[in-house]
């Protein structure tokens, strides 16, 4: 199966809205939520894997998704946003 960017799949299927987005990709988490906000859609919950970003990466992407209305929770190696 052909790998496709989240935004791609968005834009290819005129995405504006979507409740919920769990994404456990195997250490490529990061660039899909990353590519994710560059986009204007924002589900309404997200659940991730932090296990395979650093600390540092784990807070900037959270920190963002804040400033975007999230709350966050964490779950041992996942993180659910949640907008309230």
């Amino acid at each position: 199966m052909p790998a496709v960017r989240l935004p791609t799949l968005i834009s290819e299927h005129n995405l504006d809205i979507f409740g919920f987005l769990i994404v456990d990709a195997e250490g490529s988490d990061l660039v899909i939520l990353k590519d994710l906000l560059g986009t204007q859609v924002r589900p309404g919950m997200i659940l991730y894997e932090n296990l395979m970003m650093t600390p540092s990466e784990h807070d900037a992407l959270n920190d963002e998704f804040h400033s975007e209305g999230y709350r966050s929770l964490a779950l041992s190696q996942d993180t659910f946003l949640y907008r309230s």
